[in-house]
């Protein structure tokens, strides 16, 4: 096992310090293997921060995807293309799910939590009087709200 492990960082290391392949493969790989360390070291940090099982089984898949789509891209030698692919797939798919906001109204205290990449802010606010309805904004000011799912009455425990 410590001969494969060996040979791999031996061949990681010689292609990454290779003059020969283009600076722009390189550093796909150089960042690919940051991101895939930090995906797979985000997943006992979820559990341990108790984020949801989704959010953490979410992280576990898409680093395993990671991992094998990289594998064969480094294999087939089509990096070009995977970094176009792998950005696609970031932007829509990946972050989508890692976010979250959920607003829950308990008499007069509305609740309001989000969730992006692990970090987690809660907000209570009481409202006086009795409003009949209440009404919540979502704006993208420096962003495009995209992937957003209305629920009634469910809770998070």
């Amino acid at each position: 096992m410590t001969n494969r492990i060996r040979a791999v960082y031996t061949k990681y290391h010689d292609y990454i310090y290779d003059p020969a392949v283009p600076l722009k493969d390189r550093a796909f790989i150089l960042f690919s293997t940051t991101v895939l360390i930090a995906l797979f070291m985000a997943i006992p940090s979820g559990m341990i921060m108790r984020e949801p099982l989704t959010a953490t089984l979410s992280t576990l898949v898409g680093a395993l995807l990671f991992t094998a789509y990289v594998a064969i891209t480094i294999r087939r030698g089509t990096i070009a293309r995977a970094r176009v692919e792998i950005s696609l797939v970031l932007v829509f798919v990946f972050l989508p799910v890692m976010f979250s906001v959920t607003f829950e109204r308990q008499d007069n205290r509305i609740t309001v939590r989000t969730e992006n990449a692990g970090i987690s802010i809660r907000n209570t606010s009481d409202i006086r009087g009795e409003p009949a309805e209440l009404y919540v904004s979502l704006s993208g000011d420096q962003c495009a709200l995209t992937n957003i799912r209305i629920t009634e009455g469910q809770t998070d425990a």
